[in-house]
């Protein structure tokens, strides 16, 4: 859509354009992220710090740092080649922080979406990477056309599977549970938050507002990055940090290829918002009355869920992996289909 927005402005002439990154508006608290860095990273006393790209989002943050009492220079740098600084500037004293850029040569830089800025420390991902190399397993999505008797089958033939948000509704249905339990959205956590005993969670940095004591949670650092093409970015390492993309199954994606899996199967992934008046999840009150009329709203993303997802596509063919719909209908056609029944 913005894209679209871009060439119609363009064709008319006009070309002084800001195009915002995509950003869910509830996933993103700038003081957060600044106050992740002086967690981190002692700059209280740096003379001077550098923010690139210059742009709104760059602008938010630097008053942000400003108003928690940093006292030195911010500049704004307006393009990648102010950004390229050699080995003599690196070390002078000051920061360099990026917010859509990779592999600068430095070494007081920090990368808003690619570090983790949210005072945790994510290094205990680590031990999941590769730990079911070359394996098989299944994304659970939450769309209508997901049954109790399908996760049965799975629980049987005991695969691997990934969950998310709401997928604990289905549970009184089912003896299946998810071998990892994904939250990433706040909205859909206040109505149906719980964190069950028996169940690993993995739950997105931006959730930190919960305050959650449990000790069965891994917390993983939430970024938002697109490529110059306008794709998500499909990250290669959670410790560094995992794309939202939009939907909960880009996360999975994400996991499921550190873990190692190679073929990776989807189901319950309608791709579809209760359009005509249809369901928009497997179960009725799924959420909340108010957070229902969002989800409907949600086609309005669909082209960029759709770059979502072929960024998972591309990712797959680029690293001998293998992703297969197994979805019964929905309207997702980016991955091969296979019939549900035929696979055991």
């Amino acid at each position: 859509m913005a894209n679209d927005i871009e060439q119609q402005l363009r064709r008319e002439g006009i070309t002084s354009i800001y195009k915002c990154p995509f950003i869910p508006s509830n996933m993103m608290d700038i003081r957060n992220w600044t106050r992740g860095l002086f967690e981190k990273y002692k700059i209280l006393d740096v003379p001077e710090m550098h923010l690139y790209p210059s742009n709104l989002l760059t602008d938010s943050i630097a008053d942000s740092i400003k108003a928690q009492g940093y006292k030195g220079k911010i500049k704004l740098l307006d393009n990648e080649e102010e950004v390229n600084i050699g080995d003599k500037e690196a070390q002078e004293d000051f920061w360099l922080v990026l917010c859509d850029i990779e592999n600068i040569c430095g070494k007081k830089i920090i990368n808003l979406l690619r570090d983790n800025c949210g005072g945790l420390d994510f290094e205990g991902l680590k031990k999941y990477k590769n730990i079911y190399k070359d394996d098989k397993c299944f994304i659970i999505g939450n769309g209508p056309s997901l049954t109790s008797n399908d996760l049965n089958i799975l629980y049987r033939n005991n695969i691997k599977c990934f969950g998310c948000n709401g997928i604990n509704k289905i549970f009184n249905r089912t003896e299946w549970r998810p071998d990892y339990y994904f939250l990433g959205d706040p909205d859909s956590f206040r109505s149906n938050g719980c964190i069950l005993e028996d169940q690993t969670y993995f739950i997105a940095d931006v959730m930190k507002q919960f305050n959650f004591e449990e000790t069965n949670i891994e917390y993983f650092h939430h970024i938002f990055h697109l490529s110059k093409e306008g794709y998500p970015l499909f990250s290669d390492d959670i410790v560094c940090g995992v794309s939202g993309g939009g939907t909960g199954t880009f996360v999975m994606l994400q996991f499921a290829a550190y873990m190692g899996f190679k073929e990776i199967y989807l189901l319950g992934v309608d791709f579809s918002w209760g359009e005509n008046g249809g369901k928009t999840h497997f179960c009725d009150g799924y959420v909340d009355p108010k957070f229902e009329i969002k989800v409907r709203e949600s086609i309005r993303n669909k082209n960029m869920l759709l770059k979502t997802y072929e960024s998972a596509k591309k990712y797959a063919e680029e690293h001998g992996m293998k992703i297969y719909n197994a979805t019964r209908g929905g309207n997702l056609e980016v991955f091969e289909r296979v019939e549900f029944d035929l696979l055991f």
